[in-house]
């Protein structure tokens, strides 16, 4: 203690140790997992496998719309490039999923999901008329796979208290027609919570077609996403290092990704390493040229040539916001 002199310029100085805080001390003390209500039951060898889908999965909202529909409505069979979703406000349906050998009903509450490219049909059931919401978007994990067909999101969810449904189609709808600032993320954040909630309520309770075989195909590739995504500004990386990284033939490898994502090993590599071009045009302001050596590309012009096959437009317009 040091003391200086004066009655007014007194200056005390204390060199004393802090104690150590202990639980009896505090005056908050944080819940534990145990104190909140569990998740339900996901398959029980997907807990890392879904966490990893899940992760590489990107959502891009497409639009939303409300409905009425008279008595007569029928939406013949067809097949929709993106997810392609129902909510039913107020009346019955039917609906028919190449997936499912006869018709199912769907009711007021009701969310009615159709992975994308697959045939369906709904019409409407009884003599009254329909409200309903159209929802679509995307879910893609690794930018080619769609998540809800990994996962055997398809046909009808069955509403309840708990559910987001109405918030979801009304925040969907509400935003794709105002166009307000910030509504592409406002919608994003609505598919997300949407996805999340039926894959912990529902994912466990399907069952994928063909005996799940997307499900095997995409764990067995694992390897190869994981080895793109810490290798993806490697321009020396080979088709030959994703074989080997599966312990599997470039034939084999070639087969299992067209199956799975309909790309070639290439193909693949490129669609990834331009999609991170795109994330880094969007939320950089990096020049070109070191976004093209960050998803190892070596050469510009090749980058450029790449760039315009797989997105449509040019690293330019692009960053610039054409064709959001």
């Amino acid at each position: 203690m040091a003391t200086g002199h004066g009655q007014k310029d007194t200056i005390i100085v204390y060199f004393e140790t802090m104690p150590k805080m202990t639980t009896h001390t505090r005056a908050a003390l944080p819940d534990m997992a145990g104190s909140f209500r569990p998740c339900p039951d996901l398959p029980a060898d997907s807990a890392g496998t879904l966490e990893q889908w899940l992760s590489a999965c990107r959502i891009t909202p497409v639009r939303a719309e409300r409905w009425h529909c008279t008595k007569h409505w029928h939406q013949a069979e067809r097949r929709v490039p993106e997810v392609f979703s129902y909510w039913l406000e107020e009346g019955e349906a039917w609906y028919r999923l190449e997936t499912v050998e006869t018709p199912c009903r769907l009711r007021a509450g009701d969310w009615f999901m159709v992975p994308q490219q697959m045939l369906n049909e709904v019409w409407a059931a009884g003599g009254n008329g329909l409200k309903l919401y159209t929802v679509r978007f995307l879910a893609q994990v690794h930018g080619t796979v769609d998540l809800t067909a990994l996962l055997g999101l398809a046909g009808a969810f069955p509403g309840a208290a708990a559910a987001p449904y109405r918030r979801v189609a009304e925040t969907m709808a509400r935003e794709s027609t105002l166009h307000a600032p910030g509504w592409r993320l406002s919608m994003q954040a609505a598919v997300t919570e949407l996805l999340v909630y039926l894959i912990r309520r529902h994912a466990h309770r399907r069952t994928m077609p063909a005996g799940g075989l997307l499900q095997r195909d995409m764990v067995r590739l694992q390897p190869v996403f994981d080895i793109i995504r810490h290798r993806l500004d490697d321009p020396q990386l080979r088709v030959a290092d994703l074989a080997r990284a599966m312990g599997a033939s470039e034939v084999y490898l070639r087969r299992l990704l067209r199956r799975t994502t309909g790309l070639s090993p290439v193909g693949f590599l490129r669609r990834q390493r331009i999609g991170r071009a795109c994330r880094l045009l969007r939320t950089t302001d990096l020049p070109t040229k070191a976004i093209a050596a960050q998803c190892g590309f070596e050469d510009l012009p090749f980058f450029y040539r790449t760039f315009r096959r797989v997105a449509r437009t040019t690293p330019r317009l692009y960053r610039e916001g054409e064709g959001i």
